[in-house]
């Protein structure tokens, strides 16, 4: 667990607010201690990596106190989002998710995930969901299996996103059939979001766990 919340702070610190811009460590400190994390820019392995392992970490440090993520990102990579999805899935504890700024593809699909009745848009974002984006090269039988290996993916976020916002597997198939931009109100009457508005403060938390501070230092 010592080398869980070592990598979790050099994660943290390197998870950029922009691809030029490194998070200043002090502002990593602060978010740790509040027990947010910032879903900013693509969604790659790399960022995907670094968001698991906090979401680990915070469990590991009070597994019943609630988790903020706040998200502003355009999505990209259907495999790292899900394996964010899947560690949320997982927790223990709960996520409560708010889209400041913009929410697409992936990135709506783990502003969904977040724990019903804590789901936040600020009144200006941008909500967008669509069907899977691939390219295609080789020969005719492999742009077929890969193909159909994108169509399973999308299957997948199709489940997802029926499963989180109560609509039918239908109505979702329709509203990604192209990309499908909402304001606050439209990503609430789908089922996205719940709350217009900003995540507010969470208490400091109390009961975590003893080691994990001290393993900081």
């Amino acid at each position: 667990m010592l080398n869980l919340i070592k990598f979790t702070a050099a994660a943290a610190s390197r998870q950029p607010f922009s691809r030029g811009f490194k998070t200043p460590p002090f502002i990593s400190s602060f978010l740790l201690e509040k027990r947010r994390i910032n879903v900013t820019g693509l969604i790659d392995d790399e960022n995907a990596e670094s968001i698991i392992f906090q979401l680990m970490y915070f469990e590991y440090r009070n597994p019943k106190a609630p988790i903020q993520m706040i998200i502003n990102s355009g999505g990209r990579l259907i495999t790292s989002g899900l394996a964010v999805y899947d560690q949320m899935k997982a927790l223990k504890c709960p996520v409560h998710t708010c889209c400041v700024g913009n929410a697409a593809s992936m990135a709506a699909v783990l502003l969904a995930r977040g724990e019903k009745e804590f789901r936040y848009a600020s009144a200006n974002n941008s909500v967008m969901i669509h069907s899977a984006i691939g390219g295609y090269q080789g020969s005719s039988k492999d742009v077929q299996i890969t193909f159909n290996q994108l169509m399973a993916e999308e299957d997948k976020i199709v489940l997802a996103l029926a499963r989180d916002t109560g609509s039918s597997i239908d109505v979702i198939r329709k509203c990604i059939e192209r990309d499908n931009f909402m304001s606050p109100q439209q990503a609430k009457h789908l089922g996205l979001i719940d709350i217009i508005g900003t995540l507010p403060p969470i208490p400091s938390p109390k009961h975590e766990h003893p080691k994990a501070d001290n393993d900081m230092n």
